[in-house]
């Protein structure tokens, strides 16, 4: 599952996805949104 964007909602599809075991992969621009998805869980795309 790839989740653009790391508000939120974003975050919350994410938290979501990962207990049901699904790999979430993170797109955003901003390098601390993309800490926040490894925190989640995800793997950061790079940006």
């Amino acid at each position: 599952m790839a989740v653009p964007g790391w508000g939120k909602v974003g975050l919350s599809a994410v938290m979501i996805a990962a207990a049901a075991g699904a790999l979430v992969i993170a797109v955003d621009v901003s390098a601390q949104a993309l800490d926040l998805a490894r925190r989640a869980a995800a793997r950061p795309a790079h940006r």
